[in-house]
């Protein structure tokens, strides 16, 4: 055990769900005739994802949700877990999701991954 090194992770600050004042992740949800407009703010990743596939699954509860246009304006990073729950909400949507307003580092991952093919991606 000489040669092992070991971490300790401890709480600095509050548990919310934000790296900083500036990375809060929020979501913004409006169905309109089936169509689920969502403006998210942040990043979207193993900690916030689960927010969204529970607001989904909220404004979902009575199956009306046909299709979902998010706004990625204010959407600062994409995790894998992030793609997951996109893909979710794909599944879940006979109409499709879009996607518009990507900045150059969502954008990429989004092309890298191979989700622009998937999704309507519109900058």
């Amino acid at each position: 055990m000489q040669d092992v090194a070991f971490w300790k992770v401890v709480s600095t600050g509050s548990a919310e769900n934000n790296i900083g004042s500036d990375h809060r992740f929020t979501i913004h949800a409006e169905l309109t005739d089936g169509v689920l407009d969502l403006r998210l703010t942040g990043r979207l990743d193993s900690l916030t994802a689960p927010q969204l596939l529970a607001e989904y699954e909220a404004q979902n509860a009575s199956g009306t949700v046909r299709k979902v246009q998010i706004d990625c304006h204010a959407l600062d990073y994409i995790s894998s877990a992030g793609l997951r729950v996109l893909l979710i909400l794909k599944k879940g949507c006979k109409e499709g999701v879009s996607l518009t307003g990507m900045n150059d580092l969502v954008s990429d991952i989004l092309n890298q991954t191979g989700f622009c093919e998937l999704f309507s991606c519109k900058l």
